[in-house]
């Protein structure tokens, strides 16, 4: 349909639907194989985030110092074809925000629920993940990581391992300190700033409901945009409002199909207290489509990747301690 509406984007957002299906069909064959692959798979996925975490603390270090300007990060972003959120929450402290950052929340609720993955490295990993996600400064992110936290079925770990407890403890709350006074963490849920996003948030909602009544089966095609209501001009065709972007962008039709891959994984999950669990941050995960254009690229397939392996009780108590070297 874009194509045929000669969409300028059609071909652009068209690749970053083809990229999830396909992470999502690789993370269905290592569900089909042997846990080793599985657990590999989950290793990597912790490790690539981490490094991911690294760089962008680095970063605000490096602009915090002055040894980095804010036109050269802008520049390398623009070559790298990507658009992160950016905002000074204290003089010179910089906020970066990219799509890798939804990701850091499920590496939290794997290294509390895996006792097996990188465990004389999780006091660190742990701190960086949490200093990152602060300076991500986005509430959807907050309060995914504090569900990944308190809702966490593996309560008797952190009961028995009091390392694992106050290593949590510790780092969020160094964490918390690095970022500052507590008004800017408030002002994030109530300053001027948030009040215009949810301003403009409301003008996305309405201008998406209108323009999709107008095809609503079949939609306007991939790479459909609003012209008077324009988030990133580099891929006007996102909104943070992503699931009523996709409703107009594909209808009704599209849109049911879309949903029925996203749901294919969950033939393997057991029903249990674990399974729950990660399905309902999966969820909670599709509901942030309603703030943020996560659903459509790679990382939305490692997500359904996650909670895939670690839904499976099955998976999770076959011989993990046997066949894997702790690291």
């Amino acid at each position: 349909m874009g194509i045929i509406n000669e969409n300028t984007y059609a071909t652009e957002q068209f690749k970053g639907v083809v990229v999830t299906l396909v992470v999502i069909a690789i993370a269905l064959f290592f569900a089909a194989g042997h846990e080793i692959r599985r657990l590999q798979a989950l290793k990597a996925i912790v490790l690539g985030n981490f490094i991911y975490c690294i760089l962008k603390l680095f970063i605000i270090i490096l602009i915090y110092l002055k040894l980095l300007s804010f036109d050269v990060l802008i520049g390398v972003f623009n070559f790298l074809n990507t658009t992160p959120v950016t905002l000074e929450i204290l003089p010179r402290v910089l906020r970066i925000q990219t799509i890798s950052d939804i990701l850091s929340p499920f590496i939290v609720g794997i290294l509390l629920y895996k006792r097996d993955i990188w465990v004389k490295y999780r006091a660190m990993i742990l701190f960086i993940l949490f200093a990152s996600i602060l300076f991500s400064y986005a509430r959807a992110i907050w309060l995914l990581t504090f569900a990944v936290v308190i809702l966490n079925p593996q309560q008797a770990i952190l009961k028995k391992n009091y390392f694992i407890r106050a290593t949590t403890a510790v780092s969020l709350f160094a964490s918390l300190m690095i970022l500052g006074p507590a008004q800017y963490l408030i002002n994030r849920f109530y300053g001027e700033n948030i009040a215009a996003s949810d301003q403009i948030r409301s003008q996305q909602i309405a201008g998406l409901l209108e323009y999709s009544l107008a095809r609503p089966f079949f939609g306007h095609g991939f790479g459909a945009y609003i012209p008077g209501i324009i988030r990133d001009s580099n891929a006007p065709y996102t909104y943070e409002v992503q699931w009523l972007a996709l409703l107009m962008q594909v209808g009704i039709l599209g849109l049911f199909v879309l949903l029925v891959y996203l749901m294919l994984g969950f033939v393997f999950m057991v029903k249990s207290r674990q399974s729950t669990y990660w399905i309902a941050l999966y969820f909670m995960w599709l509901l942030m489509g309603f703030t943020n254009p996560y659903l459509t690229s790679s990382v939305a397939g490692i997500v359904f990747a996650i909670c895939l392996y670690l839904s499976n009780e099955k998976w999770n108590n076959m011989g993990t301690e046997r066949s894997l070297v702790k690291i």
